[in-house]
């Protein structure tokens, strides 16, 4: 008996069936869901809109994608970019880290928020415009963001981390005397 057990044990166990997998991998997508996830291909994503409805994971996708898109743009700054951190000024600048990849003029500048449970009642709400920290860009220029700082409260408005293309700014030329 015990080895007829051992035997039928012995020859499923290494024997992947579709248990095993994900429920999400035997069921198709309903076709709305998959007309809105093809075209969130190409438009820019609607960071409020994905934040109120975080719980379907889209906002983890179009993260995801975000940053792929960021890679494929930029891959040299991926690739060998040198690493810089970015100074975080302000009462919450504990709760910011920030760097800056760059390879020749061409950067990334990434921020993400940490320890956030102070600041969100314990997850329970998103931290209000009383978010006191700015990110010095100091010899960067941002795409879409005034020279010098951009404030926090602006870039973790819906999602607590930002990726954004940035360009290293000129050294000034020494003039020769």
């Amino acid at each position: 008996c015990s080895s007829n057990w051992r035997r039928r044990r012995r020859s499923t166990i290494f024997r992947p069936t579709s248990s095993l997998r994900g429920s999400s991998a035997r069921r198709r997508w309903p076709s709305s869901t998959r007309r809105a996830t093809a075209r969130a291909d190409t438009d820019p994503p609607d960071w409020a809109a994905l934040a109120r409805s975080w719980r379907d994971g889209r906002i983890k996708l179009a993260w995801t994608r975000h940053l792929l898109q960021l890679r494929a743009a930029h891959p040299a700054v991926f690739t060998f970019g040198d690493y810089r951190p970015i100074a975080v000024h302000g009462a919450d600048a504990d709760h910011v880290v920030a760097f800056a990849r760059s390879h020749g003029r061409d950067a990334v500048i990434v921020a993400v928020g940490r320890w956030f449970a102070g600041l969100t009642r314990e997850g329970r709400a998103w931290p209000d415009a009383a978010f006191d920290a700015t990110l010095a860009t100091d010899g960067y220029t941002v795409d879409g963001h005034p020279a010098g700082a951009i404030a926090m409260r602006d870039l973790f408005k819906n999602f607590p981390a930002a990726a954004l293309r940035a360009t290293v700014a000129a050294a000034p030329k020494r003039s020769r005397k």
